[in-house]
C-alpha cells in the first residue's frame, strides 16, 4: 500500500511514516459512502408521474398557448428530474410528450399572432 500524498510505502500504519498523512482503508471509504440510510435516499418517482400527467394534460392545453406553455415547461422540468428515478420509462414518455406540447404550443401561438397581425380571424374564410 502507498501513501496518496507522497507515494511512500505504508505497511499497516494509520498515518504515513514519511509525511504524516492519515491513511484511510478501502473499507473505511465504503462505510462513509454507505452511511446514508436507504430510507433517506430520494427517489423521484413522483416527478416521473407528474411529468407523464403534465404531458397528457398538455395534449389538450396546447390549444390555448397561455396554458400550454407553462404546462409544457413544467412537464419538461419534472421529466428531466424524474429520469433519475426507478420510473425512468414513465419520465421519458412524459418528457417526450411535454417537448411535443411545447413545440406545438409555440407554433400555435406564432400562427395566432400572424393571423391577428394580418387581420384574419380564422384559417379559412
Amino acid at each position: 500500500m502507498q501513501c496518496t500524498n507522497c507515494n511512500a510505502s505504508i505497511d499497516g500504519a494509520t498515518v504515513c511514516p514519511s509525511c504524516g498523512t492519515p491513511v484511510q482503508s478501502a473499507s473505511t471509504e465504503q462505510q462513509v459512502q454507505h452511511a446514508i440510510p436507504p430510507a433517506l435516499a430520494k427517489d423521484t418517482k413522483g416527478q416521473a408521474i407528474a411529468s407523464l400527467v403534465l404531458g397528457l394534460v398538455g395534449l389538450i392545453a396546447w390549444i390555448i398557448p397561455l396554458f400550454g406553455l407553462p404546462v409544457g415547461i413544467a412537464g419538461i422540468i419534472t421529466g428531466v428530474a424524474g429520469r433519475k428515478s426507478s420510473a425512468k420509462t414513465m419520465a421519458t414518455i412524459g418528457l417526450a410528450l411535454s417537448i411535443l406540447v411545447l413545440v406545438v404550443t409555440i407554433i400555435n401561438g406564432a400562427w395566432g399572432a400572424y393571423l391577428g397581425a394580418t387581420g384574419q380571424h380564422a384559417l379559412f374564410q
